[in-house]
């Protein structure tokens, strides 16, 4: 059984992925770029601009292969947020691991006090249930 730290550190890889996915979105577009841009990348030699056609195409779809990794563990661990019942319970983890809210903010949404939340969110990861290692 997991500890409800363990448990954080599963929601907060949410937010890891989203900046992960983000920046292999940017690493795939400035390898297209920096390949278009590469002396080797000329049309007129066909086997070099091939074999640089080539390093590209397969540099991208590693950086997609990655993406893809990114997103199915995250898509995990949100379907199990959604598992959560009640809606409070539900609402508070995506607020805070989803949505990147503050505390301060979602005090405010939920209508209570800071303290409040931390209650209704450590009632809520202690009914979680992380994804196993296997899903990931």
């Amino acid at each position: 059984m997991m500890t409800n730290k363990q448990k954080k550190y599963v929601l907060k890889r949410i937010r890891i992925n989203d900046a992960e996915i983000k920046r292999l979105q940017a690493e795939k577009e400035a390898a297209l770029e920096a390949a278009i841009a590469s002396p080797d990348f000329d049309l007129k030699s066909k086997d070099v601009a091939r074999s640089a056609v080539e390093e590209v195409v397969f540099h991208r779809i590693d950086i997609d292969e990655r993406i893809w990794d990114c997103q199915m563990e995250r898509d995990r661990i949100v379907n199990a947020i959604y598992k959560i019942e009640p809606d409070g319970l539900r609402s508070v983890l995506i607020m805070r691991y989803v949505e990147g809210k503050s505390w301060d903010d979602i005090a405010t949404i939920m209508d209570c006090t800071v303290r409040n939340a931390y209650y209704i969110h450590r009632a809520a990861l202690d009914i979680f249930e992380a994804p196993g290692k296997d899903d990931f």
